[in-house]
């Protein structure tokens, strides 16, 4: 009957042992997932954040590009009209 008693209790504190190996499995389990899964997110956080960035300074080359055509284009048509002004007032002393 003692025997039986401590076998009894030899069974219980090994389950819980188990049951403790088990949750401490699972813990340590769940801790690599989330541990993997934030890894994650943070690389496509940063991944997104470089190609936003990318965006935006291809955006500003565009604008710049197009400033400095606009800029050429007016210089060249102011140039163009300062010739003509002075062909016209060449012309008007010759005359």
């Amino acid at each position: 009957m003692l025997k039986d008693v401590y076998q009894s209790r030899e069974k219980d504190v090994l389950l819980k042992q188990e049951q403790r190996k088990e949750a401490d499995w699972f813990k340590n389990y769940e801790k690599s997932q989330i541990e993997t899964s934030i890894a994650q997110q943070n690389a496509e956080f940063e991944a997104r954040a470089a190609k936003e960035s990318a965006v935006r300074k291809n955006h500003q080359m565009d604008i710049l590009k197009q400033m400095n055509e606009k800029d050429r284009i007016q210089r060249t048509f102011l140039q163009e009209k300062m010739y003509e002004e002075r062909a016209a007032k060449l012309a008007e002393l010759d005359y």
